[in-house]
């Protein structure tokens, strides 16, 4: 009965027509959605419905197509990063195979709300897990660091400087974020990227011809976030020093000093950005900082982190805050947690899974 339901899924997986469950009406040729005869292991009738040339004449419904990016061979798509080009476009970078039912490389660009390829021409082949991170400079030069989700990781950077994709690095780990500052290219993630027998941990820098630490230093563990503001590039990780100094979670780099945004405990900080009022957010795992039952994401006052707003709670423990971005006047925050404003068993929380937003109070974005 399994090889044959597993035989009749391969030769009419879109019609539906086996293991279903479904009676079909007499000569209707399709399953009845009304109809509950048992499926495969039910006792059923699980190759009820015949086809015939006149059942298969006309054209496929568009249904039975998903939109949208699809992944590899029937795996999840997974998009990891976006940049804004240079002409306003948005170009994607994850690992997925197709575009609703054309087969595509793992970068696809959005122009006047239509997704299209970012390339036609690749001078290198894309790696088969995608790309983790991508950042493109003012003048318009793309890099891209390469995944890898498969034993013991490692991966290349890549540059496109208006003459073709050329490597430019190695590292063993993932990076999680690129980012031009200051024309120079920053690398961040659970990463070494290594320069001849050299290798900097954490955080890179490439001057346009070699990789060295960042000014001051590496930082002693790792940085996982990278955004420009004000002029100035903060840092978010789980580093305690960086660039010399003592900083715990966040730190910027002024372009010509390293200033500390620090918490007063362990932290891993994976986002930071700014509401629409100026006020600086990090979100991430915050340990004990924030208590047991909430945590996640934290406001700066100017001299020290306090929870922002009860935080997000993921059940009985604290939740994580893996992005944030400013849009339309809120903040819009994703990550691991199921409750905003509080722990679950806080009556001021609000339910809300994995995405919220954020205008100084909590709101959900699903129920």
């Amino acid at each position: 009965m399994q090889m044959l339901y597993r035989s009749c899924m391969i030769a009419f997986a879109l019609v539906a027509a086996c293991g279903d469950g479904h009676k079909a009406p007499p000569d209707s040729g399709t399953p009845d959605p009304g109809g509950s005869d048992g499926g495969p292991d039910g006792g059923g009738n699980v190759c009820s419905v015949a086809l015939d040339a006149a059942s298969l004449a006309g054209s496929w419904d568009t249904r039975f197509t998903i939109a949208g990016f699809t992944g590899p061979d029937g795996l999840a798509p997974i998009v990891y990063d976006f940049a804004r080009d240079v002409d306003g476009s948005i170009v994607a970078a994850g690992k997925f195979g197709y575009f609703g039912s054309a087969a595509v490389e793992p970068l696809m660009r959005l122009r006047n709300g239509v997704w299209a390829p970012a390339r036609t021409t690749w001078e290198l082949p894309p790696p088969p897990a995608g790309f983790s991170a991508i950042a493109i400079a003012p003048d318009g030069k793309l890099a891209l660091a390469t995944y890898d989700d498969f034993g013991d990781r490692s991966g290349q950077i890549w540059l496109d400087d208006g003459h073709g994709l050329r490597v430019i690095g190695n590292f063993d780990g993932l990076i999680r974020r690129l980012h031009w500052f200051g024309g120079q290219l920053w690398a961040a993630g659970w990463a070494q990227v290594h320069q001849g027998a050299d290798a900097f941990q954490g955080l890179a820098v490439w001057n346009g011809t070699a990789w060295a630490a960042p000014p001051g230093g590496a930082p002693d563990t790792f940085a996982f976030t990278l955004v420009e503001d004000n002029g100035q590039l903060l840092v978010g990780g789980d580093f305690t020093t960086i660039g010399g100094i003592a900083a715990t979670g966040v730190a910027a780099w002024t372009g010509t000093a390293w200033q500390a945004f620090s918490f007063p405990s362990a932290v891993a900080i994976y986002t930071v950005a700014r509401d629409a009022k100026g006020t600086l957010y990090a979100g991430g795992s915050l340990g004990q900082f924030a208590g047991d039952a909430a945590g996640g994401f934290a406001q700066w006052t100017g001299k020290t982190w306090v929870p922002a707003s009860g935080g997000v709670g993921n059940g009985g423990i604290a939740g994580v805050v893996t992005d944030a971005t400013l849009h339309d006047g809120s903040l819009y925050v994703t990550g691991c947690f199921s409750s905003v404003g509080g722990g679950a068993d806080d009556p001021n929380a609000t339910t809300s899974t994995q995405v919220a937003r954020y205008d100084g109070a909590w709101h959900a974005l699903d129920d």
